[in-house]
């Protein structure tokens, strides 16, 4: 019995998982590129507005994930 509890666990989880994204080179250079500047920008802009121990350590990851969803993710609903 705890055999098949397991086995359609892993179904359903499986089930979960999104559809794989084909997505081709030059796409991927212009998200890593667009990510990328984003977050240097960011950077370099709280380092001048905050000084030397700006907000850059706090921008990380907020900035990081908005990258994400711009520059990686722009179909999506959350972007």
């Amino acid at each position: 019995m705890p055999l098949r509890l397991t086995v359609r666990l892993r179904r359903a989880a499986l089930a979960l998982r999104p559809a794989p994204m084909h997505v081709d080179g030059r796409e991927r250079l212009r998200m890593v590129l667009g990510a990328l500047l984003g977050v240097l920008l960011a950077g370099l802009l709280s380092r001048w507005v905050g000084g030397q121990w700006g907000m850059s350590p706090w921008l990380v990851a907020p900035i990081g994930a908005s990258a994400v969803l711009v520059f990686g993710v722009p179909a999506s609903p959350l972007a």
